[in-house]
C-alpha cells in the first residue's frame, strides 16, 4: 500500500455572519449539490466504459453558476467520493468471494480481478505473472459485482459540503476584534462583470481547534446540516506530529483483543469492562425513537419527516462515537497496544428494535473503522479482524477447547468440561486473542468450518467418552460426559452409544 502523503485532520468553526450573508452562502451549497450530482452522473458514465473515474476529464460547463474553477473542484471532490464508494466495493467483493465455496485457484484469479479493479471489463486484463483470468473469470466477477451494486447503493450527493481551495478562498486572522478570529473571503454566484462578488465571512475558533498540530491547508469545508446550519471547517495536515508521536509511543501490550457487546460496549484480553450501562442508555433511546416512528407513521408520514425523531437518531449516534472514542482513548493511556485484535463486527442486540439495530449497524461499524484508522495513523498501532464464531461457547484453556452453548449463562462463563470460571466477554476477548495467531482457524469465513475445527480438535484430546463417577458435579438427570447432550458432538455421541452399547 502507498504511503499516504497527507493525513488530513478537519476542524469545525462556527461564523457569525447576517442573514444576507448566510443566504448568499447557501445558495453556492446548493448550487454546488446539483453540480456535484452532474458531475457523478459523468463519472460513473465514464467508469461504466473505462474501468475508472478521471478528475482531469469532462465538460468545462463555461455555464455554469459556480464557474470554471470551482467545477474543477467540484470535480475532484466526486471523485474522490466514488473513489472511495468504490474501495469500500473492493473490500466487500474480497469478503464475499473468500467465503464462497469456490476451488483456491478461482478465488486467487477473482482476487486478482478484484486488486485490478476490472470487475466490468469484457477482456482479461493482462498479468505478467500467473495466475492468469479467462472470460469464465470475468463473467463470475461481473455477477458477483452486480450482486453487490444491488445491495449497495451509490453514493449521494444531495447533502455533500462544499470544498475549495485558495483559488477561491482567502483567509486572514482577525486582528482588531475581541469577538471573531478569523474572516474568510469567499465567492457567491452573484457576478460584478466577469468576476463573482465576493464576500467576508466571520469565524469564531475554539481551544481544540488552535490546539491542533500541524501544516494549516488553504483548502477550507463548508457545511450546511439538514437543519439548515452553516459552519466552517479547517483542514490541517497533521502528517508530521502523528510521524513523531509514532516515534515516541512505548508499547506495553503488544497484543490486545476486543470483544464487542451491549451491556459492556468493550471488553479486553486483559480484563477491562468498558463501556457498562451502554444497553441501558441506547434502549431508552429505542423506545422513545420507536414511539416518535409509530406516531409518524399513524399520520402517514416518514418517520424523518420529524424534526425530533432526527434529534433523537442523533442523540443516539452522538453517544455511541463519544463512547467509542473515549474507550479506544483509555486503551491508549492504560494498556498502550501494539496490535488491536476485534471481531468483525455485528452490532445487532436482541433487545433492540429492528429499527435500532438498523441504525446501530452501519453507523457502529464505521466510527470503529474510523478510530482504529486514526490510531494506526496517530501512534502506529496495527488491527485485525478475527471471525467471531462460537467465541461465546469455547473455553480458552489451551488444555481444553470444548465447544458448548450451555458454557455460558448470560454474563458469567463456566466450561462444562473443565469447570473453568471467568466473565463470559472477557473469556470472549481471551479467545480472540488465541484465534489471531491460530494458522487453522485464522483463514477460515464460515462459522461450519469453524465448528468443525474445534470439536475436532477437543476429540483428538479427548475422543473416549467419561463413564466414571469422577467426572464434575452435575444436576440430577444431566448426562457424564456433558458431549452425550451436545449437538455439536451429535456425530461422536452416536458412535459412543454403539460402541458401548447405550
Amino acid at each position: 500500500m502507498a504511503k499516504a502523503t497527507k493525513v488530513i485532520r478537519v476542524d469545525r468553526l462556527d461564523q457569525c455572519a447576517n442573514t444576507g450573508k448566510q443566504a448568499a452562502l447557501k445558495a453556492v451549497v446548493a448550487e454546488w449539490r446539483v453540480q456535484a450530482q452532474i458531475l457523478a452522473n459523468e463519472q460513473w458514465f465514464l467508469w461504466q466504459y473505462t474501468g475508472q473515474c478521471n478528475k482531469m476529464h469532462g465538460r468545462k460547463y463555461p455555464d455554469s453558476p459556480l464557474g470554471a474553477a470551482r467545477v474543477q473542484m467540484c470535480r475532484h471532490q466526486v471523485v474522490g467520493v466514488i473513489d472511495g464508494h468504490l474501495a469500500s466495493l473492493a473490500d466487500q467483493f474480497k469478503s464475499m468471494v473468500a467465503q464462497s465455496s469456490l476451488t483456491t485457484e478461482q478465488k486467487h484469479r477473482l482476487y486478482r480481478i478484484n486488486k485490478a479493479r476490472a470487475w466490468q471489463h469484457r477482456l482479461p486484463p493482462t498479468f505478467k505473472t500467473a495466475p492468469f483470468v479467462d472470460e469464465n473469470d470475468l463473467r463470475l466477477a461481473r455477477t458477483l459485482f452486480r450482486r453487490l451494486l444491488k445491495t449497495h447503493r451509490k453514493p449521494s450527493f444531495r447533502f455533500i459540503n462544499v470544498v475549495m481551495d485558495e483559488r477561491a478562498v482567502k483567509c486572514a486572522k482577525a486582528s482588531d476584534s475581541k469577538v471573531v478570529d478569523y474572516w474568510l473571503t469567499l465567492p457567491t454566484l452573484e457576478r460584478d462583470g466577469r468576476q463573482f462578488r465576493k464576500i467576508a465571512v466571520p469565524l469564531k475558533s475554539n481551544d481544540f481547534a488552535e490546539g491542533r498540530k500541524g501544516q494549516r491547508l488553504t483548502t477550507w469545508q463548508m457545511n450546511l446540516n439538514k437543519d439548515g446550519v452553516l459552519s466552517f471547517g479547517r483542514l490541517t495536515d497533521v502528517k508530521k506530529p502523528f510521524e513523531q508521536s509514532v516515534e515516541t509511543y512505548q508499547v506495553r501490550t503488544p497484543v490486545l483483543a476486543l470483544d464487542w457487546g451491549m451491556n459492556t460496549l468493550f471488553a479486553s484480553s486483559e480484563g477491562d469492562l468498558l463501556g457498562r450501562g451502554t444497553l441501558d442508555k441506547i434502549s431508552a433511546l429505542d423506545k422513545t425513537i420507536c414511539a416518535i416512528a409509530r406516531g409518524q407513521q399513524r399520520h402517514g408520514l416518514k418517520p424523518r419527516d420529524s424534526a425530533r425523531y432526527c434529534a433523537k437518531v442523533s442523540a443516539m449516534r452522538g453517544y455511541l462515537k463519544t463512547e467509542v472514542n473515549r474507550i479506544f482513548n483509555r486503551l491508549v493511556a492504560t494498556r498502550a497496544p501494539g496490535h488491536l485484535v476485534v471481531e468483525k463486527l455485528d452490532f445487532r442486540n436482541p433487545n433492540l428494535s429492528k429499527r435500532m439495530n438498523r441504525l446501530i449497524s452501519n453507523f457502529g461499524r464505521g466510527v470503529i473503522k474510523d478510530k482504529l484508522a486514526d490510531l494506526g495513523s496517530k501512534y502506529g498501532i496495527t488491527h485485525e479482524e478475527v471471525n467471531p464464531a462460537y467465541t461465546s461457547q469455547e473455553c480458552h484453556n489451551t488444555a481444553c477447547g470444548y465447544v458448548d452453548r450451555r458454557n455460558r449463562d448470560g454474563q458469567q462463563f463456566q466450561c462444562r468440561a473443565c469447570g473453568k470460571q471467568q466473565h463470559a466477554d472477557v473469556k470472549a476477548a481471551k479467545t480472540l486473542r488465541h484465534r489471531c495467531s491460530d494458522d487453522a482457524l485464522k483463514p477460515l469465513h464460515g462459522r461450519t468450518a469453524i465448528l468443525d475445527v474445534l470439536v475436532r480438535r477437543y476429540l483428538e484430546r479427548f475422543d473416549r467418552p467419561r463413564w466414571s463417577a469422577l467426572s464434575r458435579p452435575r444436576s440430577r438427570g444431566a448426562a457424564l460426559d456433558p458431549r452425550l447432550s451436545n449437538p455439536h458432538f451429535a456425530d461422536w455421541t452416536a458412535k459412543a452409544r454403539s460402541l458401548h452399547g447405550l
